[in-house]
């Protein structure tokens, strides 16, 4: 059962995708992602991504027990800029986080800005201990974003990319709930 609402930013309103929008929000979902540098950047995001990889997201993330995850959309026009969210990891017993932003929108610090808020959400809302994610090793990008957010470095390992049909090199990293509330209380201003 997935969480209903949405939550605010100063810039940004982050939106668990409504079964009612499911048709036109996966439209929407299918020309932002279906891009190669999105995918192959990600573990579980096929290339090319069509409509019917956003509507098996949409469904998913309407069967979710635990976590939550959104869309992230520029206020105040709403426009959908990527996606963001936290759950069960299925191969598992990890919980795992990640996010993307359409290439359009890269550089202006929208994914940690919904990061923040989605973890702080699922921290409190499902008291998780411990939440994991990979960054590939070639996207110092999202390092810096992960270690803005206070993920620690926990090793290499492979992962299976599935837009690039192939196990590639990351670094698993992991945010326990108190470094997170020790990380969020010092960069509150």
């Amino acid at each position: 059962m997935a969480i209903a609402g949405s939550i605010e930013t100063q810039r940004l309103k982050l939106e668990v995708p409504h079964q009612a929008r499911k048709n036109e929000l996966a439209d929407e979902l299918a020309v932002l992602a279906n891009v190669r540098d999105i995918s192959e950047r990600l573990a579980t995001m096929p290339y090319p991504y069509g409509r019917d990889d956003a509507v098996l997201w949409i469904n998913a993330v309407a069967a979710m027990t635990a976590g939550a995850a959104f869309t992230i959309g520029l206020k105040p026009s709403g426009k959908i800029i990527g996606c963001c969210g936290c759950g069960p990891n299925e191969a598992s017993d990890e919980i795992d986080f990640g996010y993307w932003i359409g290439i359009d929108f890269w550089g202006h610090g929208y994914a940690t800005e919904a990061a923040s808020v989605v973890l702080n959400h699922v921290f409190d809302k499902d008291r998780f201990e411990i939440i994991t994610t990979d960054y590939q090793t070639d996207n110092l990008t999202s390092a810096r974003v992960l270690e803005k957010l206070g993920f620690k470095t926990a090793g290499p390992r492979q992962k299976y990319c599935l837009a690039r049909q192939c196990d590639v090199e990351t670094v698993k990293v992991t945010l326990s709930r108190q470094s997170w509330l020790n990380h969020h209380l010092c960069t509150i201003t």
